[in-house]
This record gives structure tokens, sequence and C-alpha cells, in this order.
């Protein structure tokens, strides 16, 4: 390729590809004079000048889904993501020698503030897909893992910013639209049984947590440079990438998604419906 501006438009076409990126009402890939086509575009086109790999940063599970997988353990599930993400990751190395790294950031710290996610399951969590990154060659070069928690107490604000957002979302309500399946989602994440009222507890901590993100800009600061991606449509982290999870057309959540450990991975996850936030 001739130039850094052709590569950048080759890597771009790589993440908004079909394969790669979800197709779903909600969330539309972007046409190439808009705003977050062009954010996105310059920071590849910055890394590639720099010379240094293309950063793509993903919010990743806190733990197993328990009442559906039965375990708060990573299993096939999660290997498929891997090696969905690392074969993204390659994919951009054939148009871009030098390559890109992916940070994936395990969201326990969300997760026990709003459903009150055990901490031991959490770092359970976290233990077990650090071992599992290190133990293949190819995740060891392509992936980094951090914890939300670590980024949080970064902002000495953002707990008494997360209040005020609490305060806001429950005298404005939450869109009546949505509400009955957050509340839903709400209770098939607690570990036990919670009522409605709780439920919707869960929910508006849950919400809180992100819009404090978005007003201290906690992901744009904490991952400069760093392409956002999603595995769910998310209107709190800038412009970002919608991608696929295990595979081109799934948006199951591999924390959600159960395949087993057996020898053979199955590719056929049970279904959690994934909603925006």
């Amino acid at each position: 390729m001739n130039n850094n501006k052709e590569r950048a438009t080759e890597v771009i076409k790589i993440l908004f590809s079909r394969y790669y990126r979800q197709r779903r009402s909600g969330y539309k890939k972007p046409e190439p004079d808009s705003l977050e086509y062009k954010e996105i575009y310059d920071k590849i086109l910055k890394s590639i000048e720099a010379g240094k790999k293309i950063n793509l940063v993903l919010g990743y599970g806190h733990h197993k889904n328990i009442n559906v997988c039965g375990t708060v353990e990573p299993d096939s599930a999660e290997i498929l993501s891997l090696n969905f993400l690392t074969e993204l990751a390659k994919k951009i190395q054939s148009v871009y020698s030098v390559g890109a790294e992916i940070t994936l950031v395990t969201t326990g710290a969300r997760a026990e503030f709003a459903n009150g996610s055990e901490l031991d399951d959490i770092a359970k969590y976290h233990e077990l897909m650090t071992k599992l990154i290190e133990s293949d060659k190819d995740f060891s070069k392509i992936f980094r893992l951090t914890m939300l928690c670590d980024i949080w107490k970064k902002y000495e604000n953002f707990y008494p910013t997360v209040d005020k957002k609490i305060n806001i979302i429950q005298k404005e309500g939450i869109d009546p639209e949505k509400l009955n399946d957050l509340i839903k989602r709400a209770k098939r994440n607690a570990k036990g049984f919670i009522s409605n009222e709780e439920a919707l507890k869960s929910v508006i901590r849950f919400q809180a947590t992100f819009r404090a993100e978005n007003e201290l800009e906690v992901w744009s600061e904490s991952f400069p440079n760093s392409i956002m991606c999603s595995y769910r449509i998310n209107h709190f982290i800038g412009s970002y990438v919608l991608l696929n999870t295990v595979k081109k057309g799934s948006i199951v959540q591999p924390w959600e998604g159960f395949c087993g450990n057996g020898d053979e991975i199955r590719t056929k996850i049970c279904f959690v419906r994934t909603l925006s936030i």
C-alpha cells in the first residue's frame, strides 16, 4: 500500500465490514462524511503515522452469568470470542503490518455496584481470563486485560458523580418502552431472586455509572487515541464500533452464553437478548 491514508481506509473498512460489525436496529454503520466515522478514521491514521499499533478497547464481562450458565468461570464462549477478536487483529495486520492490540476491560466494578455481584466471583473471572490469555501465544500478543475498578479509582469524584446521576434518573424516570426489559435483565443477572423494586434500583445504578463515565470523560481520558468497541449499543462512550461477539451475525455476549468445557468447542450458545444502555 502506497500511503498511510490508504492503510487507514483499509483498516476502517475492516472494522465496519459486515463480517465483524453487528447489524441491528438502533445502530447504523457511520457514513464516511459523518463525525463518528472521521473520529475513528483520524485515530487510526494517527496510530499509523506514528508507527504504533492500533488499539481497540472493549468492555468485557464481569463474570459468567451463573443463572444462565451455572458457573461464574469463563468457558468455550470466551475462547470463541477471543478467537474472533484475534482474527480481527490479524486482518488489520494484513493491511497494516504493525498490527493491532486489544484492551479488554473486565467490568466487575459496575456489576458489583449495580447488581451486587460478589467480589470473589469478579476476581475469579478476571484471574481465569488472565490465565486464558497467557496460555495462548496469539492471545498473549494481542490482548491486554485491565479492570474497570482500577480506572474508576483514578477519579476521586467518580462516586459523587454517580450519586448525582442516580438522583437525576430517579427524578426523570426511565423510558417506559425499555423499562420492563431492563428490569427483566437485572433480575436475570442478579444472584438469587430479587423483586421488581430491587431490580429497578439495579437498573438505575447501572445506568448512573455510564452517565458518570460520560460526564467525566473516563474512557476518552483513559484510552486516548484508542478505538472504542462494544458488544451492545452504548450511547455513552462516544464514537465506537459495535462488534459481533463470537462469529459473523452473533450478538450473544460471551459471559451470558454457555459452550461447556469439552474438547469440542460448540459454536451454538444460549441466546440472551442484549439491550441498548
